[in-house]
């Protein structure tokens, strides 16, 4: 399975809670030859990369990812 940028997927990092993300692009495979994608969550920051195994399909239509994603963030700060 692959994922295409813009794509809404849910990420449950090991120990973590799972979160929706936006696949920003894909990286280059991982040294096992697993694909590797840089998402981002409109609650965070900064960016993950994530093992395409991690990753789960939402079935959501991709959506060109917004600039301002990139730079900021959308959640109140503290």
């Amino acid at each position: 399975m692959s994922f295409e940028i813009g794509e809404s997927v849910e990420y449950k990092p090991l120990g973590g809670t799972a979160g929706v993300f936006i696949v920003m692009r894909r990286m280059p495979d991982d040294p096992s030859g697993e694909a590797v994608y840089r998402i981002k969550s409109e609650l965070e920051y900064h960016e993950r990369n994530a093992l395409e195994s991690a990753l789960t399909n939402l079935g959501a239509s991709p959506q060109k990812p917004e600039p301002s994603m990139w730079r900021q963030h959308k959640a109140p700060r503290p």
